[in-house]
């Protein structure tokens, strides 16, 4: 959930350019971590990113051409795309990079792909070994230079990075455009509370991640709240390893007894869905 105040002292006069974010991670031992990896995200593009349904939709890259045997996909990229230091996004960075970051990213997957080539400036040819949905997924993954791998290529740019404190800057040469907003700060609270207050002060524009947990203080007050489905499955798993979960009968009944609605009901006053596996339900598989 992310909360925004309705009401509140009057606004700097650069209000209209900068966007304070109060980040009060509500889970999680690290929060700093958490905002560090929102920050990586805002900076960073895949060549493509999945829409709700699955399918790649084009980011980085402006098109993705497959052969009828599925083996071989073309990947062209923008020609106007620039890193944050001006390094134009050509083919070659590119496939350093893919051949860097996709084995972490997919796993045993990775095997799947036979080659990563530049065939042309702007053009990346992905051989498979055989069919794999998997490798094609992996496109998703944040393109950097191997050399400067915090250097990403999205509408902001890391400006500050000081322990609680993250300042993002519009990246003036963005294919799509400057942005509207020239400035993004950041700012780390050690609790959901302490943000909202300074968000009630007029300190911040908007919380992000407050968790549903504090959904009914949100409400009470002159917040808006923003809800929106992610893609995650909570998950409860029983020891199968140990009686009275090791005979199956027992664990079907168990399992049918399970008032799933109630769960997303009562557990995460309704903000979710149920599932029957670790799917995401609208994925076009």
């Amino acid at each position: 959930m992310s909360a925004a105040c309705g009401k509140g002292p009057s606004a700097p006069a650069d209000a209209s350019s900068t966007l304070r974010v109060g980040f009060g991670l509500s889970s999680g031992a690290n929060p700093t971590a958490g905002l560090r990896q929102v920050v990586n995200v805002l900076a960073h593009e895949g060549l493509f990113q999945f829409s709700g349904d699955g399918r790649p939709q084009p980011w980085l890259a402006e098109r993705l051409d497959g052969s009828p045997d599925g083996l071989e996909w073309r990947i062209r990229l923008r020609p106007q795309a620039r890193f944050h230091d001006g390094r134009p996004v050509n083919a070659e960075t590119v496939r350093q990079s893919l051949v860097s970051s996709l084995p972490a990213m997919l796993g045993p997957a990775y095997n799947d792909i036979a080659s990563i080539d530049a065939t042309g400036e702007f053009e990346i040819t992905v051989r498979l070994k055989r069919r794999s949905t998997f490798a094609i997924e992996g496109l998703d993954v944040p393109i950097a230079p191997p050399d400067a791998p915090g250097i990403g290529t999205a509408a902001f740019k890391t400006a500050l990075a000081d322990g609680a404190r993250f300042e993002m800057v519009a990246n003036d040469s963005y294919y799509y455009g400057r942005p509207a907003i020239e400035r993004i700060v950041f700012r780390q609270f050690p609790s959901v509370r302490a943000a909202w207050a300074e968000l009630l002060r007029g300190e911040v524009d908007v919380l992000y991640d407050v968790g549903a947990d504090a959904l009914d203080s949100l409400k009470a007050s002159s917040t808006r709240v923003v809800t929106f489905t992610r893609p995650y499955t909570s998950v409860v798993l029983l020891n199968n390893r140990r009686a009275p979960f090791n005979d199956r009968t027992f664990r079907r009944a168990v399992s049918d007894a399970i008032d799933r609605e109630q769960f997303v009901r009562d557990g995460l006053q309704g903000l979710g869905r149920v599932v029957a596996n670790p799917v995401w339900p609208d994925h076009w598989a």
